[in-house]
């Protein structure tokens, strides 16, 4: 099933659905600790 979201976009910001193609860089923001601290649950390692 296919769901359809919105992309919202300004002059400084572009919110859109994640993909596949962002795993990498989530993995590497999930695994930072100075970003998780602001987070609900420990870095990924």
């Amino acid at each position: 099933m296919a769901t359809l979201a919105a992309t919202l976009q300004t002059a400084r910001l572009r919110l859109r659905p994640i993909n596949e193609s962002d795993a990498d860089a989530l993995f590497t923001l999930h695994s930072n600790t100075k970003i998780m601290r602001y987070w609900d649950s420990p870095p990924l390692e």
